[in-house]
């Protein structure tokens, strides 16, 4: 994770900085502050760096105010990285064992980028390592370090950050957050992030023009990189054979889509995004389904579900009363917490239970 909170300078805190402070201070990680966009003529630069030190607890004097577009203060990010932020724990020494954290499929069939973090030890380009879920061995083609392009080198040692090349022929062979080792190693996998739980679902089916077995074999590479993204055989009467993916959210559906074309030439027709509903049939069954052929009938549920929303919105004291009220219509207020400088968290619940027919 990167050690800087970006933000805008002309738009302010957003919901997804919040969230990236969130995670960055739940697992202790070194937090810094950068305003950007300060060359804009409505950047609201003070503005912004008080709300952001009132909301992450930053000193002012150390949030770094930079325009990436014109260069201005650009140079002051890395030195702080440099003096504030703890150097990566490991020992060269010890036996190696590296976490795998993206992969790049190349034009050449089967060469595969595996972007790594080595956790402890050395490798070399004469080696050989193995992916430990699949227990498969491969060669190393080439190694190297990004800078921010590729930048070949000899050795990768612990606390790095590089990648390697391999010929890899099967696409099931590359899960990310697999743990690399050398062949007959004896380590423990290492401890990765959750995998996370797609929210909403779409059917993919192949456009006109794109072959089905192209597309397949294009779909199966990015959901090995992207490991957030479910994906399940489905077929439509209309639209044929294709399949059933599930997505974070509605952006991260869009930029897949957007990554399906530019990285493989694929065009795809996609179905409106569902969410997963849980039905409590009368023999005691629970039915969770996200498309609507698998919807039981209604005489035969007691009880439907959907999925439950807890939202938190940080607003000023002057719109708190009319915030409360507007999210009330469409929700069950919860409590609200004062914070620094007039801040106000109010959390809301979202529930959708309904009675079967």
């Amino acid at each position: 994770m990167e050690p800087f909170l970006l933000v805008d300078a002309t738009q302010g805190v957003q919901a997804q900085t919040v969230s990236n402070f969130y995670t960055a201070f739940e697992n202790d990680l070194t937090i810094l502050g950068a305003l950007n966009k300060i060359d804009m003529p409505n950047a609201r630069t003070k503005p912004c760096k008080l709300e952001m030190s009132s909301m992450f607890d930053l000193d002012e004097t150390h949030i770094t105010e930079i325009s990436a577009k014109t260069g201005e203060n650009v140079e002051k990010l890395i030195p702080q990285v440099i003096e504030q932020v703890p150097p990566p724990q490991g020992n060269p020494d010890s036996d190696f064992v590296a976490i795998l954290h993206d992969c790049q499929y190349l034009t050449s069939p089967g060469s595969v980028i595996l972007s790594v973090f080595v956790k402890e030890g050395t490798v070399n380009t004469k080696d050989s390592v193995c992916l430990l879920r699949s227990g498969k061995t491969f060669p190393i083609r080439e190694m190297g370090v990004f800078l921010p392009g590729l930048h070949p080198t000899d050795s990768l040692s612990a606390g790095q950050m590089g990648y390697f090349l391999l010929k890899v022929k099967d696409v099931e062979d590359v899960i990310i957050g697999d743990t690399i080792c050398m062949p007959d190693s004896t380590v423990e996998p290492l401890q990765t992030i959750p995998k996370p739980k797609p929210s909403i679902f779409s059917g993919v089916f192949p456009d006109e023009g794109t072959d089905f077995r192209s597309m397949r074999e294009s779909l199966e590479k990015l959901v090995r990189s992207d490991t957030s993204v479910s994906m399940e055989v489905d077929s439509n009467q209309t639209l044929g054979q294709g399949w059933n993916l599930g997505f974070l959210g509605t952006l991260h559906r869009e930029v897949f889509a957007q990554r399906l074309y530019q990285e493989f030439g694929t065009s795809i027709i996609m179905t409106q995004p569902s969410i997963t509903y849980r039905a409590f049939l009368h023999n005691n069954e629970i039915n969770e389904f996200n498309c609507a052929r698998d919807m039981p009938d209604s005489y035969n549920v007691m009880k439907w579900e959907e999925p439950v929303v807890e939202t938190t919105l940080i607003v000023t004291n002057t719109h708190l009363s009319s915030v409360i009220s507007t999210v009330c219509h469409v929700g069950v207020f919860k409590r609200k917490t004062l914070s620094r400088r007039g801040k106000v968290s109010v959390k809301i619940r979202n529930s959708f239970d309904r009675d079967g027919d």
